[in-house]
């Protein structure tokens, strides 16, 4: 009798044991989604990780600006460009849309930035754009499909390509100016 109390002992501590771990699995995913201010992937279309893309060709794609221009990544072909996805309700890509706008204002003449907004209206992102001054075009992604190109599952996510359109980098958060600078360095926009 005590070797089958034991045996479902260890059988219910197992599933117990099980349980925690998914738990935390859960949790964790969670909480680094929230930290990303991330909504998840919302038409999951693939399975595929954005940095699965790193060292093949851009996805091409075409999205009308904030100012009602239709605009084509393939329209930047020739100069590096870096492809930044972000949100106005983004804490982290509001603290480093400053730090793109002055390397555009000194780089901006060897490189371009396309601020891809992530499913919003035009009447919510005017505004933050005059607040923060952004110069760069930004380019609204109204039904995600930019972002499901690039495997977007948080924000900011920022690319960065070569000047032939091959996907160099990728950074997945807040982009300090020394982090900036270092992927500017790879895509050939500074000198170093």
């Amino acid at each position: 009798m005590w070797r089958k109390v034991d045996k479902n002992l260890l059988l219910l501590s197992g599933g117990l044991i099980a349980g925690i771990l998914i738990g935390v699995i859960v949790l964790f995913g969670l909480r680094e989604n929230h930290w990303l201010g991330s909504t998840g992937n919302p038409s999951g279309a693939n399975n595929l990780s954005a940095s699965s893309l790193i060292g093949l060709q851009a996805p091409g794609f075409e999205l009308a600006s904030l100012t009602g221009h239709s605009l084509k990544l393939e329209d930047y072909k020739g100069i590096p460009v870096v492809i930044n996805f972000w949100a106005t309700w983004c804490a982290p890509c509001k603290e480093e849309m400053p730090v793109l706008q002055d390397r555009y204002k000194i780089y901006g003449h060897r490189f371009a930035i396309l601020a891809v907004n992530f499913e919003e209206e035009p009447k919510d992102v005017q505004p933050y754009i005059e607040k923060l001054k952004l110069t760069f075009p930004i380019l609204l992604d109204s039904q995600g499909k930019a972002a499901d190109l690039y495997h977007v599952i948080g924000m900011p996510t920022t690319f960065f390509l070569d000047k032939d359109g091959i996907v160099r980098a990728m950074y997945i958060g807040t982009l300090s100016e020394k982090k900036l600078d270092d992927y500017l360095k790879k895509i050939g926009v500074i000198d170093g």
